[in-house]
């Protein structure tokens, strides 16, 4: 199963619990309540079987396909470059220095005057992807985990709490100097 699927799969069953969260109303909410924890409930099960089952998929593809293979291209390595594909790093988990889980890539930002990636978007502190907020990371702060298929970000949970952030609903613009001064300062210290 590829990272696609598994995105299909969890926003079908986030679909599902808004759907029927959506329904609250009157004499029905305990009843309707009831159903979105039993979707909820089943929505990260599955959602966990799935991130699993991603992982390993991934871990094959990763070893095979050279455009894909982000943390074994050992071909790369030797020229002294490393190449990813956006798609194979968004929803890679991020953790701290403490093996703390701080989320995920939901997204990178480019930029292109300069050639190279400016940001990753991270989404953390949300249940199945709603309720998520969103971080601007600086690029040059995240390590990759080769062993682990995974970022690290020397950050603690409560300091990216305090982050700059974001809804995704409401962006901030990411090119203006004032913005992206703030966030890389963050970062820096």
């Amino acid at each position: 199963m590829n990272r696609n699927q598994v995105k299909g799969h969890a926003n079908e069953a986030k679909g599902k619990v808004k759907e029927v969260a959506g329904e609250v109303t009157g004499d029905k909410s305990t009843e309707y309540e009831g159903r979105a924890e039993k979707y909820a409930g089943k929505a990260e099960a599955n959602y966990g079987d799935l991130k699993r089952d991603a992982k390993e998929s991934n871990e094959i593809s990763y070893s095979r396909t050279q455009s894909k293979s982000s943390y074994d291209a050992a071909d790369d390595r030797q020229n002294g470059a490393c190449l990813l594909s956006a798609t194979t790093i968004t929803g890679d988990e991020v953790c701290n220095l403490r093996d703390e889980d701080l989320g995920t890539i939901q997204d990178i930002m480019l930029d292109i005057n300069e050639g190279k990636i400016r940001y990753a978007v991270l989404a953390s502190g949300g249940f199945l992807g709603m309720g998520d907020r969103l971080f601007a990371v600086p690029w040059k702060a995240l390590k990759q985990d080769k062993e682990n298929h995974r970022f690290v970000l020397d950050v603690d949970v409560e300091r990216l709490k305090k982050a700059p952030g974001f809804d995704k609903n409401h962006w901030p613009n990411m090119a203006d100097p004032t913005w992206n001064s703030s966030v890389e300062s963050y970062y820096a210290g």
